[in-house]
């Protein structure tokens, strides 16, 4: 079967490895005044870390892990072929 995105629990894996590490790396790097905390962790956080991680799915981890998936579906589906044999 094909599924809408070929990176499937791989990719999902990764990226909320990323993300998370993304997030708090941001979080520790961008440094606002006092009034501002609320905006940069309610708002600001949030919406780079998204677009981040969606241009990182979409250029980086669906190819990436659409081959990982396809390389062990293919490897799994010749060894079910081979043990019908044996």
């Amino acid at each position: 079967t094909s599924s809408p995105v070929p990176s499937t629990f791989i990719g999902a894996l990764i990226i909320s490895i990323v993300a998370g590490y993304l997030v708090k790396w941001m979080n520790q790097k961008i440094q606002l005044p006092d009034f501002l905390l609320a905006f940069k962790t309610t708002f600001l956080l949030p919406i780079l870390s998204a677009i981040f991680v969606m241009l990182a799915m979409y250029y980086v981890i669906t190819p990436f892990g659409g081959w990982i998936n396809g390389g062990i579906r293919t490897v799994l589906t010749a060894a079910g072929e081979k043990g019908a044999l044996m």
